[in-house]
């Protein structure tokens, strides 16, 4: 196929140049006309090249196989209805009918392929009216050694074929022709010989130049990569190549490279990385031999382009589990926090778009408005979601889910995450009531296999219970959370013998996964087999009461009198007596002799009498059988203890604080209470309330009977509002008593000056804040932090505005100003409570404190945020600003709305003032 005629001018005016020099400069040519010629070079056929025609050989040489096997005609003969003299079907049709039926071979030559090396079919047809025998087909070919070959060919019946197929038949520069010959020797009498030669010539060498070209996968700038290869089989010498983009700039949209020798199977490789996008497609062109200087093949796949598309945003989202930024949790039961970003991979920018967030069953369960991404820019929100726990749920994000935004590719917007709602089952085991005997030389226990995980198991399980060497398992149905399953266990043993009980539950991990794999086992109990188990216990004894207070460990003459107990808990009673000490702190005190052995649950009972010190305390200690007379099931729980018993006799003098009043008088009252916890007191004593060292008031303190009390009121003065002070209360300060504990003579407590002013309540949200107190401090951090559900703060000031964020260092507004209101952003209804020296009151119709000057409040050009200040709960405006001079006024109730002169102004409210000029504002008038 030929190129259009501004092609044929191109290459015309192009081919001086090309032999010219080496490295030649790329032709002047008008870049709209290639432009033109590289489009309609695009719609080229691309058809195969088509290899010369088939022409019909003659036999040409005299090596026979082609020669005329039928004898000379005689005259008269043809067409006299006998076949005779030579005549047969070929020479005499006419007489054809008599002639006997002959065999006649042809041959059939063909080349197929697009390069070389070539393909070569030879079919041998037998195309006479009797069969052939077998013969031999020879195929010539110069360039072949030997340049003839010889095929055995098979009889064939009439009409019938037989194919030799070869593949190694390569071109030539010089032109060579390709023969064959069909029953080469004569084996074959046939009807006609001349059919039986074949010539076709081979096609020349020629080169074959193509190109590709591929574009990198993403997105602007691409990266174009164009291969110019030799898929011919002769060398290509000196031609062009041009690569057009109409996305280049106009003086380097035209790029020529020029290629002195391309070897036949040759590739050479050109990059582009400065491929952008445009507003529209654009197809990226290249062109291999431009001009047509290189005979080749097939001249229609110099051509080839691929279409950059043109800039448009790609959004793809991504959700994944992670913390919420304000909470210190990854996950906790029925609960899942995740983190969704929006990511533009695009190259080009996006609009405002919604990014949603649902569950499995479609329910949309968080929408977030995402601002314009610019490509490769991002943007991420955090979200949460109540689950049941221990249930799998499959959550999905929809990056621009109403699909407003042209995008290179609608598919991939969406993402999933599929997440098991927190809660899992935890198997423990315990073993419990040991001891619970049924006969002498038998154990009885249970087995208690429970739950304590957070979700149901829903598999059955074994547990192990390990006894001494061996062990026994046990099935175990699947369990509800916090659900149990106890089994009874009875085992033979050896009287007298000690035996070792443990286990494990979920032996064989069928409850998988669990919330801890490692707690499974139960502690090792270690159980005698039946016999005697003696335990003491000590109590007091009852005595008569003292003083009204009940029964103690006490008599008159400071005893203290107990009853020591010993028990025999084993399962067999107990030969022989034994012996229960006694002891006193730590030291031998006394003995219990028990004369004869002790049956099954029996208990001996004495009393004991040991002398103490008033006002000390004492650790009694009681061990059975102390000598080890009895061979015991246990002798590991042979004794008790009574720790710290008091010896009575002295006085116990303790402070405490009572708030009296913080409010009403806005004063920090307190009352300090002396209580004397034990026995009578017979001095005076002296009880002080100190702050630090500084003594701030002292009471002199009458004796005090048992659990009786008194105490004084104080007012702490130069309490600074909102501020702890820290008070000290000592009582006996002169140490005129003799305690029995001096160690809790003194109370230390910190309390919060009074002083404050608490909002209304707040809505969740935006609210408009003042308050009419000068706080105690006034940095930002410490107004707002007896608040907890405050989020954020914002003050304007002209043109500007500071925030204020709790914990954010880098908040702009670090201190508030008296007469001022402030944007308060709740996270939940609440109060909000500031710590100061009260301005003005908060009832109706009360005078407020006076101050000389007046206060006021400086108002700046252009916007301010002002509070209500006034002596009343509510203000008009005409009331607050008579006819001084503004330009608006806004008050806030969610949103800002526009204020009259009867518009009412709330104590603690504000509102937003555009004044033309400084000025200032004095809110008490």
């Amino acid at each position: 196929m030929r190129r259009i005629s501004s092609l044929v001018l191109f290459a015309v005016m192009l081919g001086s140049v090309v032999y010219a020099q080496a490295d030649p400069d790329p032709p002047a040519l008008n870049p709209e006309e290639v432009y033109g010629i590289l489009a309609s070079c695009a719609t080229c056929a691309e058809a195969p090249v088509e290899l010369p025609t088939e022409e019909e050989g003659t036999d040409v040489s005299d090596e026979g196989g082609g020669a005329d096997r039928s004898e000379p005609l005689l005259t008269g003969y043809c067409g006299n209805g006998y076949c005779g003299g030579g005549e047969n079907c070929a020479n005499c049709p006419a007489d054809c009918g008599a002639c006997p039926p002959m065999p006649d071979l042809t041959v059939n030559l063909t080349i197929s392929g697009t390069h070389s090396p070539y393909t070569v079919t030879a079919v041998v047809r037998n195309i006479g009216d009797a069969a052939a025998g077998a013969s031999t087909t020879k195929i010539r070919y110069t360039p072949w050694n030997p340049d003839d070959r010889y095929f055995p060919t098979p009889a064939l019946a009439p009409g019938e074929n037989y194919t030799i197929t070869l593949t190694d038949a390569s071109c030539h520069s010089d032109g060579r022709t390709l023969e064959a010959w069909a029953d080469i020797y004569n084996d074959v009498w046939e009807s006609d010989g001349s059919n039986n030669h074949k010539t076709i010539p081979v096609p020349r060498c020629k080169a074959d130049l193509v190109v590709n070209v591929e574009r990198s996968p993403g997105f602007s700038p691409y990266t174009v990569t164009a291969t110019v290869s030799n898929i011919g089989d002769r060398d290509a010498h000196n031609f062009w190549t041009v690569f057009v983009y109409e996305g280049w700039p106009e003086e380097s949209r035209f790029r020529w490279r020029y290629i002195h020798e391309l070897e036949d199977g040759e590739t050479r490789t050109y990059t582009f990385d400065d491929v952008y996008c445009m507003e529209h497609p654009e197809q990226f062109m290249a062109h291999v031999d431009v001009g047509d200087y290189v005979d080749e093949y097939e001249e229609c796949n110099n051509y080839d382009d691929v279409t950059i598309s043109m800039c448009k945003p790609d959004y793809i989202s991504s959700i994944t589990q992670t913390s919420a930024p304000d909470k210190v949790m990854f996950q906790i039961d029925g609960r899942l926090y995740f983190s969704v970003t929006t990511h533009n991979q695009g190259d080009g920018s996006g609009g405002i778009s919604t990014t949603t967030v649902t569950d499995e069953g479609a329910n949309e369960l968080d929408t977030e408005s995402i601002m314009p991404l610019a490509p490769g820019q991002g943007g991420t929100f955090y979200t949460w979601h109540t689950c049941e726990p221990d249930e799998m749920t499959t959550y999905y994000s929809h990056a621009d889910a109403l699909n407003v935004l042209d995008e290179h590719d609608e598919g991939n917007n969406d993402n999933s995450l599929t997440m098991w709602c927190p809660g899992t089952p935890d198997y423990v085991l315990s073993i419990v009531n040991v001891n619970n005997y049924t006969s002498e030389g038998q154990i009885s226990f249970y087995v208690n296999t429970s739950n304590v995980g957070t979700a149901h198991s829903d598999s059955s399980s074994k547990t192990q219970v390990l006894i001494n060497a061996g062990a026994i398992e046990l099935n175990v149905p699947a369990l509800a959370k916090h659900g149990e399953d106890l089994q009874y266990v009875a085992i033979s043993c050896e009287p007298g013998t000690d035996v070792i009980l443990g286990g494990n539950a979920d032996y064989y991990n069928d409850i998988s996964p669990e919330i801890d794999e490692y707690n499974n086992g139960a502690a090792e109990v270690i159980v005698g087999c039946p016999g005697p188990d003696y335990v003491v216990s000590i109590a007091c004894t009852e005595q008569s009461e003292k003083n009204g207070d009940g029964p103690e460990c006490l008599q008159e003459d400071r005893k203290l009198l107990l009853d020591i107990t010993t028990t025999n808990i084993g399962n067999a009673a107990a030969t022989g007596g034994s012996v229960t000490n006694v002891t006193l702190n730590g030291t031998y005190a006394t003995e219990i002799v028990i004369n004869d052995g002790l049956g099954v649950g029996e208990p001996f009972t004495a009393p004991v009498q040991l002398d103490c010190v008033p006002g000390l305390y004492y650790d009694i200690g009681a061990y059975a059988d102390g000598l080890m007379q009895i061979t015991e099931l246990n002798e590991t729980n042979n004794d008790d203890s009574m720790l710290g018993l008091l010896c009575p006799g002295k006085p116990d003098y303790v402070p405490t604080f009572e708030v009296v009043d913080n409010e009403t008088s806005r004063q920090l009252t307190l009352r300090v209470v002396t209580t004397n916890m034990d026995e009578d007191a017979w001095n005076n004593s002296i009880t002080r309330l100190l702050d630090g060292e500084t003594i701030l008031y002292e009471q002199n303190v009458s004796p005090l009977g048992p659990l009786s009390s008194t105490g004084f009121e104080y007012t702490v003065l130069n309490c600074t509002p909102g501020f702890d002070v820290e008070l000290n209360a000592i009582v006996d300060a002169e140490n005129a008593l003799d305690e029995s504990n001096e160690l809790n003579n003194m109370a230390s407590e910190s309390f919060i000056c009074p002083g404050s002013y608490t909002a209304p309540e707040l809505a969740t949200g935006w609210n408009l804040v003042s308050w009419p107190l000068t706080p105690s401090d006034n940095s930002t951090e410490w107004v707002f932090s007896f608040s907890p559900d405050v989020n954020l703060v914002w003050y304007l000031e002209g043109q500007n505005w500071y925030w204020y964020q709790p914990g954010v260092n880098a908040s702009t507004l670090q201190e508030t100003t008296r007469g001022k209101a402030y944007l308060v952003n709740m996270s939940e209804p609440g109060a909000l409570t500031i710590y100061g020296t009260q301005e003005v009151s908060t009832t109706l119709n009360t005078t407020p404190p006076t101050s000389n000057p007046p206060f006021r409040i400086q108002i700046n050009p252009e916007w301010n945020m002002l509070g209500m200040y006034a002596n009343t709960s509510t203000m008009s405006i005409n009331d607050i600003f008579g006819n001084k001079d503004y330009d608006a006024l806004y008050t806030f109730n969610g949103g800002y709305n526009p204020a009259i002169g009867s518009t009412m102004i709330q104590l603690g409210s504000g509102f937003f003032m555009y004044s033309p000029e400084a000025a200032q504002y004095s809110p008490r008038t």
